[in-house]
């Protein structure tokens, strides 16, 4: 069965569950929330279908048996925890939403969105809101183990928080990436390499104080380096050679910027 069968299969039942909710529950919104819902709930549905509970135990494993093991010990677990909050956001956020623009692409729901009233910030909403359920899939893990360690309850609502900003600059820094990949249908070849090395040159992993004193300036122009760090201060224990204050300036930067660079897409097909 090609593809585009395979997908608008899925349409078909995601548009009876969609009527139904709409009948029981749903008559007295507005049409940008039954958009912006209908978005939502059609990329949960894929996801679902897309999901490898496998695949991702065996990475979480894979990745902190090297970092233990290889580079920072059992001494640093706790900092590997912490910036899994971070790195699962950001990559999350930048490889779905890849993923999500090429599927529309190869299928032609494109074209379904092009003739309908869907605006291009709705697509963008819904995409995120979708994404939520698919982040607490991801962060599970370790949120699992970090509650068996020496960090305070009260610090995980500020971990998710920060891990929810990652998600949306993943997302914002691949859309800024997208109208300079030709064809659309292999955008996440490009960007998928492009977000690990930011992720992996980012002091997300290590604290930035263990960095040398000049390519300090040079990491901070990198949008994951303030999360690293307010992950650090959130989960106790740290103590930042950045304020609070640099932090949230550092953050409220890349979103105004990445925001300005998404905000000229307001024609879908990035035309």
């Amino acid at each position: 069965m090609r593809l585009r069968d395979i997908y608008w299969r899925l349409m078909e039942k995601y548009w009876r569950l969609y009527v139904l909710l709409r009948k029981l529950f749903l008559r007295r919104l507005p049409d940008r929330v039954y958009r912006i819902i209908g978005v939502a709930s059609m990329q949960v549905i894929l996801w679902w279908r897309r999901k490898s509970p496998l695949g991702q135990l065996f990475g979480f494993l894979l990745g902190m048996l090297f970092f233990v093991g290889f580079w920072g010990g059992p001494t640093l677990l706790r900092d590997y925890l912490i910036a899994s909050f971070i790195a699962g956001g950001w990559s999350l956020g930048s490889s779905s939403v890849a993923r999500i623009l090429e599927w529309d692409w190869a299928t032609g729901q494109r074209e379904v969105y092009v003739a309908s009233p869907l605006t291009f910030s709705e697509y963008l909403l819904g995409i995120l809101i979708s994404l939520i359920p698919a982040l607490l899939f991801e962060i599970w893990l370790p949120l699992a183990l970090i509650l068996m360690m020496d960090i305070s309850i009260s610090s995980i609502p500020w971990l998710f928080t920060l891990a929810l900003i990652s998600l949306v600059l993943g997302m914002l820094a691949t859309l800024a990436i997208a109208p300079h990949v030709k064809p659309k249908s292999r955008l996440s070849i490009v960007t998928n390499p492009v977000m690990n090395f930011i992720l992996m040159l980012s002091p997300v992993f290590y604290p930035l104080s263990l960095t040398p004193w000049p390519m300090r300036p040079l990491l901070l122009l990198l949008p994951v380096t303030p999360l690293g760090e307010a992950a650090r201060i959130a989960a106790g224990g740290y103590m930042s050679v950045l304020s609070p204050l640099d932090i949230v300036f550092l953050l409220s930067f890349w979103i105004a910027v990445l925001t300005l660079a998404v905000s000229s897409l307001h024609k879908w097909g990035f035309e």
